[in-house]
């Protein structure tokens, strides 16, 4: 019983500790184009699969990316020379090629390369096209 009551004081205190690291700001891509797409992010620069879905975003609409550990500022400080890339990817070119070619052809519409004071100067909002 004694045990039961440590281990589950131990899994109280850790998760009291993610969930103050958790960054609840948001980075929102608005699509301005006339296609559906899907948006990624990566901090090793390279466009490859990602543990997550790509958020997929349909014309004239927004879609963010949030919620994240460590926070943005620290995920961006050890990124690829301290900016954080965003793939934009056309739906039709995921429905025509599949996900596998467009990663080993880098078939990617558009890339954007952010760091903290662009995310601050622009309101944490990209917009697209």
């Amino acid at each position: 019983m004694k045990l039961m009551i440590t281990l589950l004081f131990a899994v109280l205190m850790l998760s009291s500790c993610v969930k103050d690291r958790i960054d609840r700001r948001k980075i929102v891509l608005i699509n301005e184009s006339k296609n559906d797409i899907y948006w990624m992010k990566s901090e090793n620069g390279k466009f490859k699969k990602q543990l997550y879905d790509p958020v997929i975003v349909e014309p004239n609409t927004s879609g963010s990316i949030g919620n994240i550990v460590p926070p943005w500022d620290v995920t961006i400080e050890y990124s690829k020379d301290k900016k954080l890339s965003i793939y934009i990817v056309i739906k039709d070119s995921v429905d025509k090629y599949g996900w596998d070619n467009i990663y080993k052809k880098n078939i990617f519409s558009k890339k954007y390369l952010i760091d903290m004071q662009c995310l601050e100067d622009n309101k944490w909002t990209i917009v697209y096209p």
